[in-house]
């Protein structure tokens, strides 16, 4: 128990920030808006960063870092997709010049029926009869 907060050393937040590291408490809090979630965060035991390489020993440095990059604590400070696909871990896999960006926003035509507020067999309908659509 971390005061009023049940605790669990087996607890996904725990793992996770066993590996990243703890959040920095002077920066890294902005986006949780939540109070008692920012409480519980803030009382969690401290956990030096960079766990990386102890937890994958056989990755490489680029790996390492694309992992670090992906998986910071704040979400505003996480590499971007973009970001991600020029990283260097994908040099090999990725040829310049050969992807293409979405450049408007997908639009599936019944994402507007019932203001959003499907019931989740007739949205499951909606879907497979648009892939059917897209496949043909």
């Amino acid at each position: 128990m971390i005061n009023e907060f049940p605790y669990n050393q087996d607890d996904q937040l725990s793992y996770i920030l066993e590996l990243i590291g703890s959040p920095d408490p002077s920066c890294d809090y902005e986006f949780v808006s939540d109070k008692q979630a920012l409480r519980y965060l803030k009382k969690l035991p401290k956990s030096s960063i960079d766990k990386f390489a102890t937890h994958y020993p056989e990755a490489d440095k680029v790996t390492i870092d694309l992992l670090k990059k992906l998986l910071t604590f704040d979400p505003s400070k996480r590499i971007s997709i973009e970001e991600c696909l020029k990283h260097q871990f994908f040099d090999d896999v990725i040829e310049n010049g050969h992807e293409v960006s979405q450049i408007q926003p997908i639009i599936i035509h019944f994402e507007e029926i019932l203001g959003g507020r499907l019931e989740q067999e007739k949205l499951r309908d909606l879907f497979m009869s648009e892939f059917k659509i897209s496949e043909a």
